[in-house]
Order: C-alpha cells, then structure tokens, then sequence
C-alpha cells in the first residue's frame, strides 16, 4: 500500500470538514484512514491524536482495545474493519467530498517546512505539542 502526504491531507482535511457538518460518526471513520495513513507514514503522533478524538467521540469504539493504531494493524479484526471503512470511504470519494464541501487544497503543502506540521495544521494543533505527548516513532 503507498501512501502519501497528499492522501492525509485528504483524509484530514475531511475529518474536520465532517466535523463542521456536526457528522461525527463519518469524522470518525475518516480520522481511522488518516490514523492509518499516519502510521504507514512514520507519524505516529498523527495517528495516536487520530485515535484519541475517535475515542473522545466514541469511548466504545473497537480502537480502546489497542494501545495504537500501529498496534491494531496486526490485528486480523481491526484490518477487517480497516477495509470496510476504505471501501465506504475511498480516496476517490473522500476527494470528492472535499469538492463539494468546497474544501481547496491547492499548492497548500508548499507553505509548511514538513509534511508532519502539514498534518498538524490541518489538525490545528501544535506539532511540538503533539511530539511531546505523543509516540514519536513506530
């Protein structure tokens, strides 16, 4: 599976667009493609604060039962509804979605130093803060 900065971006960028909307169990499965994403991309903070909002919205969601989603990725449970959320939620889509909820993401990448404030941006919070709370590597 490749993965790039791009598809976070989207995901991301959904996530608070879907949160805005006040449709919280969409953000959710979002923010579990973006926490993927962060994962496969060695930004482990991402994804753990990822995981944190879903578990903040949702104190049941199947995610409690792993420390990470880094952890949850050698679940066979997990990756089953890994895939179901990727299918109701592909990039295709996601990007589509962000057309129409007139989210523009042109040239955005180029104003921030690494692909990680990037994502915390789109989080609107601090990557300093993040790296201090959070793993920082897999």
């Amino acid at each position: 599976m490749t993965t790039s900065i791009d598809e976070l971006s989207v995901y991301l960028h959904l996530a608070r667009a879907l949160w805005r909307k006040k449709k919280m169990s969409d953000r959710d499965r979002v923010l579990i493609l973006a926490a993927v994403t962060s994962e496969l991309l060695r930004m482990p903070f991402i994804s753990d604060y990822c995981r944190q909002l879903v578990l903040e919205n949702n104190h049941g969601h199947m995610l409690r039962h792993w420390e990470s989603v880094a952890d949850a990725l050698g679940d066979p449970d997990f990756l089953h509804f890994f895939k179901q959320v990727k299918r109701r939620f592909p990039l295709e889509k996601a990007e589509s979605l962000l057309n129409e909820f007139g989210v523009d993401r042109a040239n955005e990448r180029s104003t921030y130093y690494s692909d990680a404030e990037y994502a915390a941006a789109i989080l609107d919070v601090d990557l300093e803060w993040l790296k201090e709370n959070y793993r920082l590597d897999n």
